[in-house]
């Protein structure tokens, strides 16, 4: 990583908030309120990292309907599944 692209991550525009939908403790919910308890001035999304469940109620974006790259994307999974979501074609 160079010195330029660290800009996104300590002053990122666009945040990306990217959880599984199974995700135990839901701590993407956490990480969405504190954003906005903290009054983020940019954009912020939220992708789910796989399919819901058939019977799972709401309006999760999958990463690749994002309307935008985000600057930063915050993955909230489960250790073993992280690389699998880094890796895929669709997040860049």
């Amino acid at each position: 990583m160079t010195v330029r692209n660290l800009e996104f991550l300590f002053h990122p525009r666009s945040i990306a908030v990217i959880a599984e939908a199974e995700e135990p403790g839901r701590y993407a919910e956490v990480v969405l309120a504190n954003l906005i308890g903290a009054a983020f001035p940019g954009t912020v999304s939220f992708a789910s990292a796989k399919k819901p469940p058939f019977f799972l109620l709401g309006s999760a974006v999958q990463i690749g309907e994002l309307p935008q790259v985000p600057d930063l994307a915050i993955i909230c999974a489960a250790l073993d599944n992280v690389p699998s979501i880094i890796d895929r074609k669709s997040v860049v």
